[in-house]
């Protein structure tokens, strides 16, 4: 046994006791991993819209941590193209800092 400040809990296990099973309801893992509910049986997963199409993408400089990822994924997911570098090939540029002077809008 142990002691335990204020709002600190204190868990202990012993050997060859089995403990409870939480029921699905109170268990956040417990939901179902299959791609479509039984709900959606047989029903396809509708395709992600082409906002993106005919545009290409320049990410510059540095973005947080994950963040550069999830916007690489956004735009292929939404039917863009990446560039990597900027050239006259790209329509937009994407950045996280203060606009660079070099980048001028043609």
């Amino acid at each position: 046994m142990g002691v335990a400040s204020p709002g600190v809990g204190v868990v202990t296990f012993e050997v060859g006791v089995a403990s409870p099973v939480p029921s699905p309801s109170s268990d956040p893992y417990g939901g179902s991993t299959e791609e479509n509910s039984e709900d959606e049986e047989g029903e396809p997963i509708p395709p992600l819209p082409d906002f993106f199409e005919d545009k290409k993408f320049f990410l510059h400089g540095d973005f947080p941590e994950g963040e550069g990822r999830q916007l690489r994924r956004f735009v292929v997911a939404f039917g863009g193209s990446l560039a990597a570098s900027l050239d006259a090939s790209v329509t937009h540029v994407v950045t996280s800092q203060d606009p660079d002077p070099a980048l001028q809008q043609v």
